[in-house]
């Protein structure tokens, strides 16, 4: 992370962001669900659980004991609010507060990218499940790959600097596989790449467009949200635009 830069943030955007995240993932969640028999588990560790939505989507699914940790207390805070019977705790994925052994699945959604050592982090996902138990990558990104049409639109290197002045990395997703392998765990892996159709598309265009708007700084910023948005409108009425992000996964049992 470059140490003179900006984040922009709070916990108002982080709460858009994530809520964002978790309708469009939905999918894909699920079907890793169904690959770990997720409805079975008794007790499950959310890393990264931000506002509490997948711990909360977990419990409804019939699993009785749902845990979540988070760095940033802000979200904790508002994880409580919205999931009470869930477990929560401040905590660092890189040294969870929980003794070996302790949970039948771990999993992780859209976190790997942001920690500092995602090597750590996984060792310690698998130090905490119990043998047998799974362990899962979830909907890791990867914005070297992302596609953009027409080609005028392609944002990519604004969209990479923009993540790592947040301090994640824009392409962990490709890096996934030998994350997990280093840890002695042989994952299946799979990629999520799907196409949104125009509704979808102007739907999450209109997060991204509020999103930019609100997150541009100086007057220079802010004009050219607006014409990003002006553009975008543009090609979605015409029928041209697509956009596509692939989303690494991966599962194993320890």
């Amino acid at each position: 992370m470059d140490p003179t830069s900006e984040k922009v943030l709070n916990a108002e955007l982080w709460e858009m962001h994530l809520t964002r995240q978790f309708g469009w993932t939905k999918k894909l969640r699920h079907q890793i669900y169904r690959k770990v028999n997720m409805k079975n588990q008794k007790k499950v560790l959310d890393v990264g659980c931000g506002i509490g939505l997948i711990s909360r989507e977990i419990f409804g699914m019939g699993v009785p004991e749902v845990h979540g940790i988070d760095l940033n207390p802000e979200l904790i805070k508002k994880a409580k609010e919205k999931f009470p019977e869930g477990h929560f705790k401040i905590g660092n994925a890189e040294a969870l507060p929980y003794e070996d052994d302790t949970f039948d699945c771990v999993t992780c959604h859209f976190v790997l990218m942001w920690v500092r050592n995602p090597y750590k982090a996984v060792s310690e996902m698998k130090r905490v499940v119990k043998p047998g138990g799974w362990i899962i990558c979830a909907s890791e990104p990867d914005y070297g790959a992302k596609i953009d049409y027409p080609d005028e639109f392609n944002a990519a290197d604004a969209t990479t600097r923009a993540i790592r002045n947040e301090g994640a990395d824009p392409f962990f997703g490709r890096k996934l596989k030998a994350v997990m392998s280093s840890q002695g765990l042989k994952p299946k892996m799979g990629i999520s790449a799907d196409l949104w159709d125009d509704k979808t598309m102007r739907r999450e265009f209109e997060h991204v467009w509020k999103f930019s708007e609100m997150t541009a700084k100086g007057t220079m910023m802010k004009n050219w949200a607006k014409s990003v948005r002006k553009r975008d409108e543009e090609a979605l009425e015409q029928g041209t635009r697509i956009t596509l992000l692939p989303l690494f996964w991966g599962i194993a049992k320890k």
